[in-house]
């Protein structure tokens, strides 16, 4: 009697409680090929095949010359535990699998049941994991006023962004960034941007997104100077700012930094060019109110980057 087999291809995550993303059952000899294809992974791709006998398996054989895992080239897989419970055998990889590359399983005919029954024959079953690739997500949208050098967009789950062209004059090439906020832009242009689905572990990037509309930076702008420090406590640089802006009827300010700790902090509203200027927590940027003489907001500056006085 030779040792039989039906091979249970349970693929499943680690990370993915009591959820099958395959569930194929086969006999000896009966698959020449078998593939996952476009099945979501979890975090770390890391997955256990299961495989269930007709007979239990003898221990002693159950070694890494007698059942493994080969990549394209034919190499092993050091990375690949081997855990047994009578007649069913598991393969755990402990690293990632590379997407769309294929692997193979290979069950060699030393492999002997407790009965001192040898495999028929080597059985071999390729497989290849390959992820969705997600639709492309809308054209971005402005989110707000722009300001003089920032334009903040809609937020888009998951995606990264880049200016497509400035003034209808093409970027050589697309840069992209996780935030939907672009600072450092220039006063007075026409911007528009595309968008795409960020590459993850569960999901390859999607195509560039439809151009947006042009959106334009106005003309009002802001300087923040930081004009002094100061040490305190732990040496965090303190100081305070010269603050210059076109803005009409610009009166008064706020500035509103970030603390150590990520928390935000707001400046007690100060007149525009008066001798004391409050103190604050160098950061590289900064959002800025600009408030007229009746104490009404008359434009706000997102991201401002902070120049230092040399």
């Amino acid at each position: 009697m030779k040792l039989g087999m039906r091979i249970i291809l349970f693929l499943f995550s680690i990370l993915l409680i009591g959820g099958f993303v395959a569930d194929t059952y086969v006999s000896a000899g009966g698959l020449t090929e078998y593939k996952i294809l476009d099945r979501k992974l979890k975090d770390n791709k890391k997955y256990i095949w299961t495989i269930e006998f007709n007979q239990d398996v003898d221990v002693e054989y159950l070694t890494k010359e007698n059942i493994y895992i080969v990549n394209k080239d034919g190499n092993k897989l050091n990375n690949i535990n081997i855990i047994t419970d009578k007649n069913i055998v598991r393969l755990k990889n402990s690293y990632d699998y590379r997407i769309n590359e294929e692997y193979t399983i290979v069950i060699e005919e030393n492999l002997k049941s407790t009965k001192k029954i040898n495999l028929a024959k080597a059985i071999k079953f390729p497989f290849m994991i390959r992820l969705d690739r997600p639709v492309a997500p809308n054209s971005p949208k402005s989110l707000g006023r722009p300001s003089s050098s920032t334009i903040k967009l809609e937020e888009i789950k998951g995606a990264e962004y880049s200016i497509y062209s400035i003034d209808d004059i093409l970027m050589s090439e697309l840069k992209w960034q996780d935030s939907n906020v672009f600072v450092d832009l220039k006063p007075n242009k026409f911007y528009r941007f595309v968008a795409r689905i960020k590459e993850t572990s569960n999901n390859l990037e999607s195509d560039i997104s439809l151009i947006s509309e042009p959106i334009q930076t106005n003309s009002d702008s802001v300087t923040v100077t930081f004009v002094s420090k100061v040490s305190i406590g732990d040496m965090i640089p303190f100081g305070t700012a010269k603050v210059e802006t076109n803005v009409p009827n610009a009166y008064s300010y706020e500035l509103i930094y970030k603390l150590s700790g990520g928390a935000k902090e707001v400046t007690p509203r100060t007149v525009i060019d008066v001798e004391d200027q409050p103190l604050f927590r160098y950061t590289e940027y900064i959002d800025v109110n600009i408030y007229d003489n009746l104490g009404r907001l008359i434009q706000q500056f997102i991201n401002v980057k902070l120049q230092k006085q040399i």
